[in-house]
C-alpha cells in the first residue's frame, strides 16, 4: 500500500469482512499453491515475472478448478445439470463412499450421519430420493446438487476428487499454506456461507457437520470469482486489490463483490493465460466462456 490513506481503507474493508463474518453472512477463505503452479496458469515464469505480474492477471481473471466436467467416470454431465441422472450419480457416490470408507475422517462423519449413510448404502432407496428432489425447484436442485459435490470433495474418497468441479480453500491462513501448497503463494478471499444449508423438503437428506472440521476446509463450486479477492501474498509480500481504493461503499462491495472491467475477457483469457475457458456465474446458473 503506497500511502496512509490505502492503509486506512484497506483496514476499514478487513474491519467490514470481519463484521459481515461475525454475523454469519460469509467466511473469509484462503487457497495456498506453489508459485510455479500459479504463474503457469497466467504463461508466467517465476525467474522473468514476480508478484505484482501474477496479482494483476489473478485480479482480472480469478482461479478456477482443474476441472469443470470433463467426464465424471464416464458420463457427461452439462454445467447446470439438474437432472434425475445426476442425482442418481450422487446417489451412487455416496453409496461407494458409505460400503467402503477407507480414510478415518470419513469413518467419523459417516458415524456422524449414520442415518443418512444406510439410507445411501440402500439401492432401493434410490427412486425415492429422486421422487423428493423432483418436488423441489430448479434453483433449489442446483443448490443441493453443489452442496452434495462439495462434501464429496471433501471427504476424498472416489475418482471424483481428481475430477472435480470444485475449488479447495480453507478458513485458517495457516492451513491454506501448509496442507493445500507446500509453499509461497496464498489467496485470500470470501464467499457466502453455506454452513448451514438447508432445503425446503426435509425429506431430503442432508448431513449434519463437515468431513474434515479441524482442517476447516471450504469447498467453492467452480470458481474463485475476481471480485472477491482482497489480496494475495507471497511470503512476506503482499499485494492488495486495488479495487479496495475505489471510493466505493464497503456494504455494497462485500454483497455484490468489486467492480471489474472485464471487456474482452474472451480474447484476452486465451492470449494471457492456460485456460481453456473461462466461468460465468449469473444467479446461480454458470455458463462457460470459450476461448
Amino acid at each position: 500500500m503506497k500511502n496512509r490513506i490505502e492503509k486506512e481503507k484497506y483496514e476499514n474493508f478487513i474491519k467490514k469482512l470481519n463484521y459481515f463474518k461475525s454475523k454469519g453472512l460469509i467466511k473469509i477463505l484462503h487457497r495456498g499453491f506453489s508459485k510455479e503452479f500459479g504463474f503457469d496458469k497466467f504463461n508466467l515464469h517465476p525467474k522473468y515475472h514476480n508478484l505484482n505480474d501474477f496479482a494483476k492477471l489473478l485480479f482480472y481473471y480469478g482461479d478456477k478448478s482443474k476441472y469443470f466436467w470433463e467426464q465424471l467416470n464416464g458420463r457427461d454431465f452439462g454445467l447446470n445439470e439438474i437432472s434425475n441422472e445426476i442425482f442418481i450419480y450422487i446417489f451412487e457416490i455416496f453409496n461407494e463412499i458409505g460400503q467402503n470408507p477407507i480414510k478415518t475422517g470419513t469413518k467419523r462423519f459417516i458415524d456422524k450421519n449414520k442415518k443418512l449413510f444406510e439410507f445411501f448404502k440402500n439401492d432401493s432407496n434410490k427412486n425415492s430420493f429422486v421422487k423428493e428432489i423432483e418436488k423441489i425447484s430448479n434453483k433449489e436442485k442446483l443448490e443441493l446438487r453443489n452442496y452434495y459435490f462439495r462434501v464429496i470433495h471433501q471427504l476424498g474418497e472416489t475418482k471424483f476428487k481428481n475430477q472435480s468441479p470444485i475449488v479447495s480453500s480453507s478458513e485458517n491462513n495457516n492451513i491454506a499454506k501448509n496442507i493445500f501448497s507446500k509453499n509461497e503463494i496464498v489467496i485470500s478471499f470470501w464467499d457466502f456461507d453455506f454452513n448451514n444449508f438447508s432445503i425446503s423438503n426435509s425429506n431430503i437428506p442432508v448431513f449434519k457437520g463437515k468431513p474434515y472440521k479441524n482442517q476447516k476446509e471450504i469447498s467453492v463450486f467452480g470458481a474463485i470469482f475476481p471480485h472477491y479477492i482482497y489480496s494475495v501474498k507471497c511470503r512476506n509480500e503482499e499485494i492488495v486489490n486495488p479495487a479496495i481504493f475505489e471510493n466505493l461503499d464497503i456494504d455494497e462491495i462485500i454483497l455484490c463483490g468489486f467492480n471489474i472491467n472485464q471487456e474482452e475477457f474472451k480474447d484476452k483469457l486465451e492470449e494471457e493465460t492456460k485456460f481453456e475457458f473461462g466461468i460465468q456465474s449469473n444467479n446461480s446458473r454458470y455458463d462457460i466462456i470459450k476461448t
